[in-house]
């Protein structure tokens, strides 16, 4: 396998941070994605960048169905529950498609991580996912977990108001620039 995409630098994980990994096989036939192999390259993107690999939590099974992979919501319950001082700095993946393929449940509980101070970082994928805005599909919204796991999509109290408030001055002809400015000093 060509690695030269892999190991782009974890720009919000600094040396000696400690991190977690989840890794998954949906058991198709590529081997490329075998969770050794996502294995070797998470240990050796540790090593290259100084963190510190506390724990690997993997599964083989389908990447749809989150309430039937029980290392992935073990992860979700350590990364949710742990005391503060204690959580992990950082979430590994190899790749965004290993946590989720469910958009719904992508944003559910990747939302829910990120909200934490969990910064998480896919080896294969461009871009760290370090901050609710990143991983909101739905601005202004945030997934909640119904009865059955369903997801509803509810306005976040905390975002909702900015949002509009973007939306509105854009209607109003405002630049990116204006928004932006107006924006900071709302939330600055």
């Amino acid at each position: 396998m060509d690695q030269s995409n892999f190991y782009n630098p974890p720009t919000s994980l600094s040396s000696g941070s400690k991190v977690v990994a989840y890794l998954r096989d949906g058991g198709g036939s590529n081997q490329g994605e075998s969770i050794g192999l996502q294995e070797k390259s998470i240990r050796d993107f540790c090593e290259k960048h100084g963190l510190v690999l506390t724990k690997i939590y993997s599964d083989y099974a389908s990447g749809t169905r989150t309430k039937d992979r029980r290392q992935f919501l073990e992860v979700i319950n350590t990364l949710m529950n742990c005391p503060e001082e204690l959580r992990p700095r950082g979430l590994l993946l190899w790749s965004l498609s290993r946590f989720s393929r469910d958009i719904s449940d992508f944003d559910f509980y990747f939302y829910m991580i990120l909200k934490k101070g969990v910064i998480i970082h896919s080896l294969t994928d461009i871009g760290p996912v370090d901050s609710p805005g990143n991983a909101k599909a739905q601005l202004g919204y945030i997934a909640t977990s119904e009865p059955h796991n369903e997801i509803k999509w509810v306005p976040d109290p905390e975002y909702a108001l900015i949002v509009r408030l973007a939306f509105e001055l854009r209607a109003q002809g405002k630049s990116i620039v204006e928004i932006t400015n107006i924006l900071k000093g709302q939330t600055g």
